[in-house]
């Protein structure tokens, strides 16, 4: 519900300030597309930092440029994109920490020299010790930057494209003006978070409170039983 997003992503951003992180920060999100993406996207608003969605299938020379160009602090990834993270640490001394969602029954923390928390514990140890008097809202300029996603790099080095505020409160908006999506609607997308076209329909669902549907990877063979079973009326997808 969007009750438990509020929720969760409080208390994460009570967990992210408790890890140094400030207004303006940068941080790495590595992962498909779960449900604690768009937390961590939600807590880094509300803290005023900026995340910066990355594929996790990055690894080696390119991941560290990512994160040493964009300045990343600290990044949270799912447990299968964590030895990549792992590898570049030492090319990387900017990075101060790290968070790991599990998507496995035995993960375990690994030794590093990085703080390692594990995703789960932190927004349960915060929700646990939040009230209301603690709600972290910080206001920002609209013309701030919310996040910064890469371009494909297929004429080089990928180029970190800066997304303010009020061009993603904008999206969150676009669908209901153009008039083709109502109150009753439902959003579908199976398109990687870590890149724009699934950004902007999550934003069209975020802005409205409108259900959205999110798969956590592209499925061609299932995509209409998927419409068909969560009642999904609008989607988009790229020509290729």
């Amino acid at each position: 519900t969007y009750r438990q997003l509020f929720d969760n992503g409080q208390a994460l951003a009570q967990g992210l300030g408790d890890l140094g992180v400030c207004q303006g920060d940068k941080l790495a999100v590595m992962m498909n597309n779960h449900p604690e993406f768009v937390e961590t996207m939600v807590a880094s608003g509300m803290l005023g930092a900026v995340f910066v969605p990355v594929d996790p299938r990055s690894m080696g020379a390119k991941l560290s440029y990512m994160l040493d160009f964009t300045d990343c602090q600290g990044a949270i990834c799912a447990d299968y994109a964590l030895p990549s993270l792992l590898s570049v640490v030492a090319d990387c001394p900017q990075l101060k920490w790290l968070i790991v969602v599990p998507t496995t029954a035995d993960f375990s923390l690994p030794a590093s020299r990085l703080p390692v928390s594990d995703f789960r514990d932190i927004v349960a140890a915060m929700g646990e010790r939040m009230n209301p008097a603690q709600q972290i809202l910080k206001v920002q300029d609209p013309t701030d930057t919310m996040f910064m996603m890469f371009t494909s790099g297929t004429t080089g080095n990928p180029k970190a494209v800066l997304f303010p505020h009020q061009k993603y409160m904008g999206s969150t908006l676009s669908p209901l003006s153009a008039g083709f999506i109502t109150s009753s609607d439902k959003f579908y997308t199976g398109l990687s978070l870590t890149h724009i076209n699934a950004q902007g329909t999550v934003a069209g669902a975020l802005g409205q409170e409108l259900p959205c549907v999110i798969s956590r990877k592209f499925t061609k063979t299932r995509l209409w039983d998927i419409t068909r079973r969560y009642g999904c009326t609008t989607f988009n997808l790229l020509g290729g």
